[in-house]
């Protein structure tokens, strides 16, 4: 699996959206939002990271290592579990 730093990759689509601005033609205000959008980005971007989820990479490779290759609906199932469990921390 390859893991892009996440910093990277909001610079990356930072990069993106503010080139998307002059395609915006003379709409001043789409050319404002998305100058915007990728000054938050570009803010953002040295104050987060990817969360480590030991449990969830433990499970998927039990999945990869039983069979060899992981079961595509094994695998959603796993990380389907895992997302209601986060989902229902949030809620909390």
């Amino acid at each position: 699996m390859i893991r892009i730093p996440l910093e990277r990759l909001l610079e990356r689509l930072a990069d993106e959206v503010a080139a998307a601005g002059p395609q915006a033609g003379g709409d001043a205000y789409a050319r404002a939002q998305l100058e915007a959008a990728a000054e938050i980005l570009r803010n953002l971007a040295p104050r987060v990271q990817w969360r480590e989820d030991a449990e969830l990479d433990a499970a998927v490779a039990s999945l990869v290592q039983a069979g060899g290759a992981a079961d595509a609906d094994a695998v959603r199932a796993v990380a389907a579990a895992q997302l209601e469990d986060e989902l229902s921390r949030l809620r909390r």
